[in-house]
């Protein structure tokens, strides 16, 4: 049945595809190209264009670019590099590994992830040998065209085809314009411009996004947008008390705890996330869990936690749950709002307020199970007030969070995503970078090889020559005998570092071990005999490496307070406040959602 569908409703998008992808949908029992894979692939395959593939979480997004990318490479093979594949995340490359190994193993087409944590004998290999796909964040990218700067031409003098997944993920940040940037320097070093495709599920203005995609090669940007038929929603609000002094002013929730038994109940038989905004409340909620289990409740619900803060290891017991267990809750922060593939869901709580409709819409879209609604529950507590003139209290998560999904639901809004005008900073950056890559360059050179990309055409020459100068005074840069510019003693000190990769500020943090086996990461404010959570486990803080920034813990069943710095939170967009302001003065609005005690 799957095979005669594709037969006659597809038959020609099937016909172009090079030989070997046809013979992998067929064995893989495909059924008809989702909308946006149909479209990808006469965008792809008939235009020079750079392409947007906005569609929703699950629609196929990455065989929508890949299936017409690699018949092109089929039908025109390269003699280097041909893919480079940019990622925000580290477990998306690993996720999206898996989903492309089998296909390209068939042709011997190399994929190589090229992160902090990958490999290092497939790096050396497509070093010496240029050819296939690599899988890279932001970061890396920079480490490379650094590190190998006389073998960028060799790498990448063929390359077709950029590919940037959750391009709305960098859009509107310096990360953002640093790839940008990145992208720029190697089409001047091969001499040519590279197509790139941007994948997303998450956009207020595809126009904006086709002009960022645009901005390191000035092409036309083709956008492809999925047409799918629309889910059904689910939503529910609750609203629960603390009932604690303890637990209002720590947040830390036990057995007692009506929220936790809110969130049982809603979980209890199914397989769900639980994301909240903070990794210390994704840590509280799942140890009350575990602890609730415990108390002779469903054995068979399996509790896992997901953040930044939790080593490899643990982030992918986590996901190989979620994709192999029928009742299974990970709680989890921002870490899988993205496209990790994690199979089926039955449900999604958001524990506190939602941060942003970007992020409910994220977080919305991992639900609903194949033909059924996506559903989301929200569980709030009763902590933060609005005191209007009317003679009630109205809670702050609850009227925010109606905000955002009337803004969606009612008028889909999405946040607007801007890039910046002035990127001194960057500018910064890329001049110590651009002279690490290269060597010592001549003052007219470096600028023309900077401002010539299109993140820096705000920047006039007389700003560029101020920054140089004063990089000079301060040691970063210095002048050489036949007047070129190098690093300063400073300069390559600070290029040296590791940190230098990245042009955003990391929280320096400890390891924590256990048996000599990472469990993850903790901020600096913690002290021998520190109870802490982590892993939805509580431990003990028995000794502290500071050289070393190690701690070592054990297992302990007291209880303890999950300690970071630096937890992610988002602005809150003027129209969200608006609106939150039209719900507090319509008299009607406190009939428009259920309270819960």
């Amino acid at each position: 049945m799957n095979s005669l569908l594709l037969l006659f409703s597809s038959m020609d998008n099937f016909s172009r595809l090079a030989p070997y992808i046809q013979d992998y949908i067929y064995s893989n029992k495909w059924g008809d190209f989702t909308d946006i894979q149909k479209k990808a692939i006469s965008q792809i395959l008939d235009t020079k264009n750079n392409v947007l593939l906005a569609s929703k979480t699950a629609s196929g997004k990455t065989e929508a670019a890949f299936f017409p990318i690699l018949t092109d490479l089929y039908n025109n093979p390269s003699s280097s590099i041909s893919v480079i594949y940019i990622s925000p995340l580290i477990a998306l490359i690993n996720d999206q590994f898996e989903r492309l190994y089998d296909l390209l193993e068939v042709e011997n087409i190399p994929l190589v992830r090229w992160h902090g944590q990958s490999l290092i004998s497939p790096k050396k290999n497509i070093i010496k040998h240029p050819e296939g796909i690599i899988q890279i964040t932001p970061e890396s990218l920079e480490a490379l065209l650094m590190r190998e700067g006389n073998n960028i031409y060799r790498l990448f003098y063929d390359l077709r085809y950029i590919v940037i997944d959750e391009v709305h993920c960098f859009m509107a940040s310096e990360r953002g314009l640093q790839v940008m940037s990145l992208i720029s320097r190697i089409q001047h070093i091969i001499k040519r411009s590279v197509r790139q495709i941007g994948l997303s599920a998450t956009l207020s203005s595809y126009q904006h996004a086709a002009y960022y995609l645009s901005l390191s090669n000035n092409k036309k940007c083709s956008v492809c947008i999925g047409l799918e038929q629309p889910s059904k929603l689910s939503l529910s609000i609750q609203e629960c008390r603390y009932s604690s002094k303890e637990e209002m002013e720590t947040g830390v929730i036990d057995v007692n705890q009506p929220i936790l038994k809110s969130i049982y109940k809603l979980i209890n038989g199914k397989k769900s996330i639980v994301f909240a905004n903070t990794r210390k409340d994704v840590e509280s909620i799942t140890t009350g869990l575990k602890d609730y289990i415990s108390k002779g409740n469903n054995h068979s619900l399996e509790v896992y936690s997901h953040h930044g803060s939790l080593s490899r290891i643990q982030r992918n017991e986590a996901e190989e749950a979620l994709k192999t267990k029928n009742e299974v809750c990970v709680g989890a922060t921002i870490t899988l709002e993205l496209g990790i593939d994690i199979g089926e869901l039955d449900l999604i709580v958001q524990h506190g307020g939602a941060l942003s409709v970007s992020s409910f819409v994220q977080r919305l879209g991992r639900s609903g199970r194949k033909g059924q609604p996506r559903v989301m529950a929200f569980v709030l507590k009763q902590r933060d007030y609005l005191f209007t003139k009317d003679p009630f209290y109205f809670p702050l998560d609850l009227i925010k969070t109606i905000a955002i999904v009337e803004l969606y639901i009612k008028e889909n809004w999405i946040e607007p995503l801007y890039t910046m005008k002035y990127c001194y900073f960057l500018l910064f950056h890329q001049i110590l970078s651009t002279i690490k890559s290269l060597g010592a360059l001549a003052p007219s050179s470096l600028a023309r090889r900077l401002l010539s990309i299109r993140v820096f055409e705000n920047i006039s020459i007389d700003e560029f020559k101020t920054l140089v100068i004063r990089m000079i005074d301060l040691d970063l840069l210095e002048v050489m005998e036949d007047n070129s510019i190098n690093l300063g003693d400073l300069g390559e000190r600070i290029t040296n570092s590791y940190d230098f990769y990245s042009i955003f500020t990391s929280q320096k943090e400890f390891i924590v071990k256990h048996e000599e086996k990472i469990i993850g990461s903790i901020g600096k404010d913690v002290k021998l005999g520190d109870r802490i959570v982590l892993s939805s486990v509580r431990w003990k803080i028995i000794d502290i490496n500071i050289e070393k920034m190690e701690v070592e813990v054990i297992s302990d069943g007291i209880g303890g307070i999950a300690k970071w710095e630096g937890d992610f939170f988002l602005n809150v967009d003027i129209k969200i406040i608006k609106k939150i302001k039209q719900i507090l003065i319509d008299p009607n609005s406190p009939q428009s959602f259920t309270w819960f005690d």
